[in-house]
């Protein structure tokens, strides 16, 4: 009886054991990616001010992103390979690209586009202070993206949100029936690749 007792404690504290060293494994490389491509679909690269803004800048080694005036709309996306060592990483992602877009103007491309990302096991981050020049500061160690600093790639489903937006702002009626059109070409692609983002 007391050996049951015994085995039953000691397997108690092997599992708390074990859940507590996976629970301070940071994520691996292609799980950062992954993170990465989620937050961007949903549009946190386009605008600065969003929560989820904060979230991306953290899963890169970027001094700064260009003000993008452009994006590509994707319907899909997917962890191909990744390859890890103790400092450096290469995850291969496969878009399925729809098009590219920038408000009034829109281009097909229906095509897959491989993007071969460089990652880095970094314990230092990018600060942005109030009214000064970027800053290298430490940060909680992690996997963080150095390149390529790609255009978003954002969903179908957030492309289609953002058009409407624009088209009930939008004053002038030439870019307003411009918009129009690439709404329904959004409305096409949506139809044809139900949301998976």
């Amino acid at each position: 009886m007391d050996q049951v007792r015994v085995i039953r404690r000691l397997v108690s504290v092997l599992l708390i054991c074990v859940v507590a060293s996976s629970a301070s494994v940071p994520p691996s490389a292609a799980d950062t990616m992954a993170r990465f491509c989620f937050l961007d679909a949903q549009g946190a690269r386009t605008d600065s001010r969003l929560p989820a803004s904060k979230k991306i800048d953290d899963l890169n080694l970027w001094e700064a992103e260009p003000g993008w005036d452009t994006v590509t709309v994707i319907s899909s996306y997917r962890i191909k390979t990744f390859h890890q060592s103790s400092k450096k990483a290469e995850v291969v992602v496969e878009y399925k690209t729809e098009g590219t877009w920038a408000i009034t103007e829109w281009e097909d491309l229906n095509k897959t586009e491989v993007v071969h990302f460089e990652l880095e096991y970094s314990g230092q981050h990018w600060s942005f202070p109030a009214n000064a020049e970027p800053v290298l500061v430490k940060a909680r160690p992690q996997w963080r993206i150095i390149e390529p600093v790609l255009q978003p790639h954002v969903s179908v489903t957030w492309a289609l949100a953002r058009m409407k937006r624009q088209i009930e702002r939008e004053k002038d009626q030439q870019d307003k029936d411009k918009e129009l059109k690439i709404l329904h070409r959004l409305e096409t692609i949506a139809k044809s690749h139900p949301a998976r983002l």
